[in-house]
């Protein structure tokens, strides 16, 4: 009769145990039975990500902000360049918060965000390939590095002094006087002067 066919929508929570490690991936198999009879299987893959820390808790030294394109070996590596260097570290998912600098279902900020959290910290991006980047506001980077609106003013005037440094230097250069040379010019045989070059045999 031309009727669309009835849809409905199944959501389930996976739950994993404590124990499991992070970026570890697992296979879900789901079968869609009719009847008794399995009609449609769906394969699709999962992986764990640590929880971001609350507002309220305290931030760590340093930042990771992984994709899913981070494996388990690789995060064990960072793990490893952080606890050599005796920092600790958060890790902010990019598949889990839906994005880095705001929510890409919204448009806006996260409500628990990393923004400001690690002022002058160590921040480690590793991504999928070049377009994640687009993710990261480039204001959220700048304010990562520069803490407003002192820093601001600071690197304000610290730029103003070294362009004023540099203006005087110049200025002092165009304006002195040249020293004569004094290096005596070359003289080939036959020249008729002592202290000549000679770069022949009599």
């Amino acid at each position: 009769d031309g009727a669309e066919p009835g849809r409905s929508e199944v959501r389930f929570w996976v739950y994993m145990r404590k124990e499991a490690f992070p970026f570890e991936r697992c296979v879900l198999s789901i079968d869609l039975m009719l009847r008794g009879k399995a009609v449609q299987r769906l394969a699709c893959t999962t992986r764990t990500a640590p929880s971001f820390p609350r507002p309220e808790d305290e931030a760590a030294d340093a930042l990771l902000i992984a994709s899913s394109s981070l494996t388990r070996q690789e995060y064990e590596f960072y793990r490893a360049l952080f606890s050599s260097l005796a920092l600790s570290h958060d890790v902010w998912d990019i598949e889990l918060h839906h994005g880095i600098s705001v929510d890409a279902r919204t448009s806006r900020r996260h409500r628990n965000s990393w923004v400001g959290r690690y002022q002058h910290g160590l921040v480690v991006c590793s991504l999928g390939d070049r377009s994640q980047l687009s993710l990261l506001h480039v204001d959220d980077l700048l304010t990562h590095f520069l803490e407003p609106p002192a820093d601001m003013a600071r690197m304000r005037r610290s730029h103003a002094d070294v362009l004023l440094t540099e203006r005087r230097l110049k200025e002092s250069l165009r304006h002195r006087p040249r020293a004569a040379s004094s290096l005596s010019p070359l003289r080939g045989r036959g020249g008729g002067g002592g202290g000549g070059v000679d770069d022949g045999e009599e």
